[in-house]
């Protein structure tokens, strides 16, 4: 009822200290936390699995809850250092060429890599300056093409709404404060 108990060990440090490797053949639950101190957590099976809440039977992966900060609050904060081999590319975020496979039937109305959808704003008494469904802070620097955002190829299209270069209250489809630039000698303004 009381001291540590050790496998594969004559001192342990904890209450259950296992030297080697172990295995549970049903769930295993850590009520106050789980830490990996060393090596890689791998979780095998293709889902649905979640942190925070239930499983959903139509997400792989769910990241759910009520969180509150203590300052700000992220569902997900990637601060790593990456320090890819000479040549190699290098992202904070990768989504891989993934496959999205049709069903045999009937229309599905979108496939995308990433979807995002807008956040709901809840109620509160403070005042909320600027949201946005994607919020990107600014260029990097340290390149030769420094970009916020670049689109490498491909047709890029905008549903509804208006579009602002230089204002952030466009009051046309395309609205830009400031003076324009078309370098292409075939580039034409239709009203």
């Amino acid at each position: 009822s009381t001291g540590n108990v050790g496998i594969g060990t004559t001192g342990p440090g904890t209450t259950l200290d296992v030297t080697g490797t172990g295995r549970f053949s049903s769930t295993l639950t850590a009520s106050n936390g789980l830490t990996v101190s060393a090596g890689s957590l791998t979780v095998s099976g293709t889902g649905p699995h979640a942190i925070g809440g239930a499983t959903n039977a139509q997400v792989q992966l769910a990241l759910q809850g009520s969180f509150t900060g203590s300052a700000g609050a992220y569902s997900l904060y990637i601060p790593s250092t990456l320090s890819p081999a000479a040549g190699g590319n290098a992202a904070g975020l990768l989504i891989e060429s993934m496959t999205l496979n049709k069903a045999g039937s009937d229309t599905h109305s979108l496939f995308a890599s990433a979807s995002i959808k807008a956040p709901t704003i809840g109620a509160g008494a403070s005042t909320l300056t600027n949201a946005a469904t994607l919020y990107i802070n600014t260029a990097p620097t340290g390149a030769t093409n420094n970009y916020a955002l670049l689109i490498d190829s491909g047709t890029v299209s905008l549903g509804s709404g208006n579009v602002g270069i230089g204002t952030t209250s466009p009051g046309t489809l395309l609205s830009i404060q400031g003076v324009g630039n078309f370098a292409s000698t075939g580039s034409t303004i239709t009203s």
